[in-house]
């Protein structure tokens, strides 16, 4: 493998077998050029066709593509594709919440955890947002060129929330108890809405989960009907139909209980 700081890369004859060559390379220092040789072996007419740089792969649109990029749709409004913080986290003080960073392996064991999740037990917060599988396997937020757009919209809103804050406190002189009122009410607000996306995802889920199954009985049931199966077979297709007839009743319910 040849290191990313080599540079005069070319293809040299093995002095003690000249039906083969190899990747001849210098690395440079401030003060010394070294000359190295790769052990790998290619044949004696093999030419260097392409050189590839390194190079890194960066993403940028708005929240709402990274949110998709990373598994996370519909959720770029209530929670962070960079950390685990949700919107009533981090509009709170700094330093009352410990931010932890949103990585590959949480990703990756979120969506091992969903696809576990027979009887729909997960909850949204320890979900954070992840509801599949992210586009890109090598790619997370520290991949992401944080969106221009966005970063103005952000500024201009902290500044009109401080401007609301100072009309509260020196104009209007709100009380502190109905000050803790409004955020409650707005925290509430923001729950409530998580809430109902969280049931509309859920309640689609289960129905395109409960239409593959009921696909799967039916055609099990076709299969029944044939005289000609001998009893191994279809004691086995048996056993799958009652499988998948307590999983769509299951499923049955869960979407009786969303309603």
């Amino acid at each position: 493998m040849v290191p990313k700081d080599a540079h005069n890369v070319r293809v040299e004859s093995k002095e003690y077998d000249p039906e083969k060559c190899h990747i001849a390379y210098q690395i440079s220092g401030s003060s010394f050029t070294m000359m190295y040789c790769d052990e790998t072996s290619f044949p004696a007419e093999a030419h260097i066709i392409l050189i590839l740089p390194p190079f890194e792969l960066f993403i940028t649109g708005d929240l709402s593509f990274y949110a998709d990029v990373l598994g996370m749709p519909n959720s770029s409004s209530y929670y962070c594709p960079w950390c685990l913080l949700s919107h009533p986290e981090w509009n709170r003080d700094p330093t009352t919440c410990a931010v932890e960073e949103c990585t590959l392996k949480f990703l990756s064991d979120t969506v091992e955890a969903i696809n576990k999740d027979f009887e729909k037990k997960l909850k949204p917060m320890d979900r954070k947002g992840v509801l599949t599988k992210r586009h890109y396997n090598c790619l997370g937020s520290e991949n992401f060129v944080p969106p221009l757009l966005h970063l103005e919209i952000g500024m201009v809103n902290q500044c009109w929330e401080s401007f609301e804050e100072w009309v509260d406190k020196v104009v209007e002189i709100v009380p502190p108890i109905e000050t803790d009122a409004r955020k409650q009410v707005e925290a509430a607000k923001n729950l409530l809405a998580e809430a109902e996306d969280d049931k509309k995802r859920c309640e689609a889920t289960i129905n395109i989960e409960l239409y593959e199954k009921s696909g799967a009985a039916t055609l099990i049931r076709s299969q029944l009907r044939r005289k000609n199966m001998d009893a191994a077979h279809r004691e086995e297709l048996t056993m799958q139909l009652t499988l998948l007839d307590t999983a769509i009743t299951l499923l049955k319910n869960q979407v009786k209980a969303k309603k």
